[in-house]
């Protein structure tokens, strides 16, 4: 997997990676979380994003909230 920069500390692509790969993929998600620390937001291009692999690619960066309970 390739991080690439798109600007001066804010955001990256991830190359070579898909949402899948980091969901199941211990030495996938470090690179990403590593990649999200120090970029804050990462850009997975051309995914094919089901709920499944979205909740399973969410739930590896920390629990999830329901929104409808959460509300201020």
């Amino acid at each position: 997997m390739d991080v690439v920069p798109l600007g001066p500390g804010f955001a990256a692509e991830l190359r070579g990676a898909t949402l899948a790969d980091v969901a199941s993929d211990d030495a996938a998600y470090l690179t990403a979380r590593t990649a999200f620390e120090e970029h804050s937001v990462l850009v997975l291009r051309g995914q094919q994003v089901t709920d499944e692999v979205q909740l399973a690619f969410s739930r590896r960066f920390g629990p999830l909230r329901d929104p409808e309970y959460h509300r201020p």
